[in-house]
């Protein structure tokens, strides 16, 4: 089960979505990040991310 390969797509959506919460955390207060922040930031579906 280890062996399975994660779809690439998969790991480039993990990808956005951390460097825009890296990127906002850098502006904001980490109480003040919104999941709308980080989606917009990703360009990235808000159900994506959930």
């Amino acid at each position: 089960m280890d062996d399975m390969k994660v779809d690439p797509r998969i790991k480039r959506t993990k990808k956005l979505l951390i460097e825009s919460f890296i990127k906002i955390g850098q502006k904001k207060d980490f109480k003040n990040i919104t999941i709308k922040d980080i989606t917009e930031e990703a360009t990235v579906n808000r159900a994506t991310f959930y």
